[in-house]
């Protein structure tokens, strides 16, 4: 397998959960080189899972409600701080409404 992102920090969004694809994704990532900032909702596995995935390279864990525009800005700033810049981002979250995606605004 090559190290393609060798010395790149990634922000997984949605992998708290083991049987997620987000997780599937984060584990194909941390395999490639990628340093790791997984987030999901506070109380998800994000943190044990960010362990499992940790060898030489340490990942963080951070918990994110992704409908919250202060929660989001929260996560960004702790990733930031602990990793500088971010090289990507994969945002494997769902969000469930029964309405017209473009009549869902922030308060929804």
């Amino acid at each position: 397998m090559t190290r393609r992102f060798e010395g790149k920090t990634v922000l997984v969004a949605g992998a708290g959960r083991r049987d997620g694809i987000a997780f599937a994704t984060a584990r194909r990532l941390a395999a490639e080189g990628a340093t790791l900032a997984l987030a999901d909702l506070p109380g998800s596995e994000v943190e044990a899972l960010a362990d499992e995935l940790s060898g030489a390279v340490r990942h963080s864990a951070h918990g994110v409600e992704v409908t919250d525009p202060v929660s989001v800005d929260a996560c960004l700033r702790e990733v930031t701080e602990r990793h500088g810049t971010l090289s990507g981002a994969y945002l494997g979250f769902a969000v469930l409404r029964n309405q017209p995606f473009l009549e869902i605004g922030l308060a929804d």
